[in-house]
């Protein structure tokens, strides 16, 4: 294991942070990072719901999910047809043990 990863992993003093404080002694951009404030998306699931109602308003994402569909469907298929073929070709091995 890394010595470096290790001295990281076990930081006495990354309990000393609070929310508006961040106290980080390790060497790379932890301090930097914390310093930025990201407000959480807020979650409108009647909004979304509304959304998947209208797909002739986003044709291009509408399009993009059908061809997706197809090709995931072209797929299954290419993939039964090889087990097919692949099913054909089992056949019994006869080991000869020699003792």
């Amino acid at each position: 294991m890394n010595v470096f990863f290790l001295l990281w992993l076990f930081q006495p003093d990354m309990d000393k942070s609070t929310s508006e404080l961040i106290v980080c002694k390790c060497e790379h951009l932890s301090s930097f990072a914390a310093s930025f404030l990201v407000k959480p998306n807020s979650l409108d699931v009647v909004k979304n719901l509304k959304m998947f109602l209208t797909p002739w308003q986003n044709p291009v994402g509408l399009i993009l999910v059908l061809v997706l569909w197809v090709l995931f469907a072209l797929a299954l298929l290419w993939a039964r047809r090889k087990d097919k073929l692949d099913s054909l070709m089992v056949s019994p091995i006869h080991i000869l043990l020699q003792y």
